[in-house]
């Protein structure tokens, strides 16, 4: 089954594809407010949802519609979303 476009480089908990090489993600689980993880997402990576190493994911039932690209969808407080952060 292929990941959505923004889940795809961490479509599984240790498996990272497109060309970039098997790490394994430590995940946030799916309950994260959108607000929440947009701020953390700008504190410790680059603030969007697709690029950087923390980035949103669809693991664990996020809801698509915490992002709506490029940027998180901070403006509504959407309460199942998730996260992955590549080490």
């Amino acid at each position: 089954e292929d990941a959505p476009a923004l889940d795809k480089k961490f479509k599984h908990d240790i498996e990272v594809v497109n060309e970039i090489p098997i790490a394994l993600t430590v995940k946030t689980g799916s309950n994260v407010p959108s607000p929440i993880l947009a701020e953390l997402d700008r504190k410790i990576d680059d603030g969007f949802p697709a690029t950087g190493s923390l980035r949103f994911s669809v693991w664990g039932g996020s809801t698509p519609t915490c992002v709506v690209a490029p940027n998180y969808n901070a403006a509504q407080d959407i309460k199942t979303c998730g996260g992955a952060q590549l080490q």
